[in-house]
């Protein structure tokens, strides 16, 4: 269902666009298109955000001040969004939750450089991230 939430945000940020773009040669409904269309994409942005304040207050604590019903709601989100934790044991699964910290990245921000050794694990809480490699010759 994120997947479809970001694809369904995608789409109207883009009619965003084309309706903001065609504003200028437009007349007042297509100001008022492209007015609503941004209300309701900052709506659904902030409801995103509303959404991962629970588990993003975890994450800011402390591993060893996690209480147990807090490791038991970050487990709930990363079986939700990663198969990985879904395929190993609970037990697991429940013990990178309390080793888990929030990272915060900047727009156009590089995670990790090619080359670089990869020793983390990361999983999108919110916004959009893209994924890619350099071709070698």
């Amino acid at each position: 269902s994120s997947m479809r939430n970001k694809g369904a945000t995608m789409e109207r940020e883009g009619r965003v666009k084309r309706l903001l773009g065609g504003w200028r040669n437009g007349g007042v409904m297509d100001v008022f298109l492209a007015w609503r269309e941004l209300t309701v994409s900052l709506r659904d942005i902030q409801e995103a955000r509303n959404r991962v304040k629970p588990y993003l207050a975890v994450l800011t604590k402390r591993s060893s001040q996690r209480t147990d019903v807090e490791l038991e709601t970050l487990y709930g989100f990363v079986v939700e969004k990663d198969e990985r934790f879904r395929a190993m044991p609970r037990h697991q699964a429940v013990e990178l939750c309390r080793r888990m910290r929030a990272e915060d990245y900047g727009e156009n921000e590089v995670v990790l450089e090619p080359g670089e050794l990869d020793t983390k694990v990361f999983i999108l809480i919110h916004g959009i991230a893209s994924e890619w490699a350099a071709v070698e010759p």
